[in-house]
């Protein structure tokens, strides 16, 4: 694990390597399984069986809900800077779509709703 910065109230499951924690990161919770991601955020809350996850500067305050099994990881999903909900006790939920190859992207739209969608489908 690559834990540069302050490091406080982070919880880890079981089974989680290749993590990098960047800026500060604290009150950051992950579930179990979780490998290969890269968070420089703070206040956020990561499900079970998460995989080549990216969490740019400035998102804070999300909830990213894991797969279900070692079969169906959410992986190669990527939360964009800026994307937030109000604290910790009104975290914005980020539900990626398990078990696919393809790249997934959540952001906040102009309007501030959240948009999940995968670039490569030109929409």
């Amino acid at each position: 694990m690559g834990l540069p910065g302050e490091m406080q109230l982070n919880e880890f499951g079981s089974g989680n390597y290749n993590m990098t924690l960047k800026d500060n990161p604290e009150q950051n919770h992950f579930g179990n399984k979780c490998y290969n991601n890269i968070v420089g955020t703070f206040g956020n809350t990561f499900g079970n069986y998460l995989r080549q996850l990216t969490v740019f500067e400035g998102a804070q305050y999300v909830s990213v809900t894991g797969g279900n099994s070692t079969s169906a990881y959410v992986q190669n999903a990527q939360i964009l800077n800026g994307t937030h909900g109000s604290d910790t006790s009104n975290k914005l939920q980020i539900s990626f779509q398990p078990n696919v190859n393809y790249c997934q992207f959540a952001g906040l739209k102009s309007d501030g709703n959240l948009r999940i969608w995968t670039p490569a489908d030109g929409a």
